[in-house]
Formats: structure tokens, sequence, C-alpha cells
């Protein structure tokens, strides 16, 4: 007894499968184009030799961090006086 044709199942070769011919073409062009692959290289290198020494590095950046000022008025003591009751127990 032969099975019908529509009821096989479509089986496609492996080089075909799934995303596999993709990476093959996309090998066959690497390979057909090394030329230009190898001065993409090399612009890619350069430029990242060039970042290296433009990119500004600091073990102690500059910044400035916001700074609170309390002002606490008294009225009669002086401001040293004042300062060494508040934190000063």
């Amino acid at each position: 007894m032969l099975n019908p044709p529509l009821l096989l199942p479509l089986i496609q070769p492996p080089a075909t499968a799934g995303g596999s011919d993709n990476i093959m073409r996309l090998a066959r062009v690497v390979s057909n184009q090394s030329r230009a692959v190898l001065v993409i290289v090399a612009l890619l290198c350069v430029a990242g030799m060039y970042a290296v020494w433009q990119l500004p590095v600091a073990v102690f950046p500059e910044t400035d961090f916001p700074r609170i000022v309390i002002i606490v008025d008294n009225g009669e003591a002086p401001a040293a006086q004042t300062l060494a009751s508040v934190t000063r127990p």
C-alpha cells in the first residue's frame, strides 16, 4: 500500500534546515570577501586604540557633590558657643 504524497512529512536537507542555511551563506560571504573582513577588523582595532588613548580615566574623578547647610540661630549665644553646645554632648 502506498502512502499518498500529501501525507508524507516534508524533510529538508540538513544544510537548509532551521537557520544553518543563513550561517552557511554568511560563511561563504566571509570567505569570498576576506580582504574586506580584514580591513573592517583593522579599522575596528585602530578605532579601539584611539578610544583607549582618548577616553578620560581617573582614580578619583572630579565630582561636585551637593552640600547641605544647616543654619541655627540661638539669638543670644555667639556662633562658636552654639556650635559647641549643639555638636558636643
